[in-house]
């Protein structure tokens, strides 16, 4: 089925409460959320549906971004299966798009995700968007980022200029 009409991100807004955003650092456990959006609906010789369309997916990663601090965007996955179980001729090949987000591991996180489902497959014609929800323990030292290495690497060519590389600090 098409989109029925755009995504609506305002309706998340009462299950966006600051709790709901990851904890961040060495050995924080968290919820790893993993959102297939569907982008396009094939069915063998006919031509390809659009579901999601460009203002769908940028609203959903700015709510996504604004929500919990950060998403990341795949390249689409491409998949096939039946769209009624037993029946062959209802084979069809699915684009999704993953979205996947990290949230601190409270019954609100699945709250939120819970209403993003139901408003996706709302506005999307979608009997089910899938959503999924894996347990993750972050890893690693952290450290701040140093903006001046990563604009200067210490061996790497680059022209000269007047008073050194730009900075990426405002101010500076």
């Amino acid at each position: 089925m098409a989109r029925q009409r755009p995504f609506n991100p305002g309706l998340l807004a009462a299950f966006a409460s600051p709790e709901i955003k990851p904890p961040l650092g060495v050995g924080a456990l968290v919820w790893r959320y993993l959102v297939l959006v569907p982008l396009e609906e094939t069915k063998p010789g006919e031509e390809a549906i659009t579901v999601a369309e460009l203002e769908d997916l940028e609203n959903l990663r700015a709510a996504l971004s604004d929500h919990f601090g950060g998403v990341t965007i795949s390249q689409p996955l491409v998949g096939a299966g039946l769209r009624e179980v037993g029946n062959p001729e209802s084979l069809e090949l699915n684009s999704n798009l993953p979205f996947v987000v990290y949230a601190r591991p409270i019954a609100m996180s699945d709250k939120y995700f819970e209403m993003l489902q139901q408003e996706l497959q709302a506005a999307l014609g979608q009997g089910l968007i899938l959503v999924e929800r894996q347990e993750a323990f972050l890893i690693g030292t952290y450290s701040p980022a140093n903006l001046r290495a990563i604009t200067a690497p210490a061996g790497s060519a680059q022209l000269p200029m007047e008073g050194g590389p730009p900075s990426l600090l405002p101010g500076q």
